[in-house]
């Protein structure tokens, strides 16, 4: 399900706050359900995307975090 896992992607990198993020996924699951995707794979992938999210430091802050350091 690429396409879900898509539509999670975009509400992710859109919202700058988790409060955000939160009512972006309960739209996303309110207007996926309209459409009759299964609301357990639905849920199932939002899990995992968040779940790898959390765990993994995103592209953007790696790039920061070298823009920072000193050499002496």
């Amino acid at each position: 399900m690429g396409f879900i896992r898509t539509l999670v992607d975009r509400v992710y990198r859109i919202n700058n706050s988790w409060l955000g993020f939160h009512k972006g996924i309960k739209k996303l699951t309110l207007i996926l359900w309209r459409n009759l995707f299964p609301v357990h794979i639905v849920e199932k992938i939002i899990n995992r995307y968040v779940s790898r999210a959390t765990i993994r430091p995103s592209a953007s802050s790696q790039v920061r975090q070298a823009s920072f350091s000193m050499r002496l």
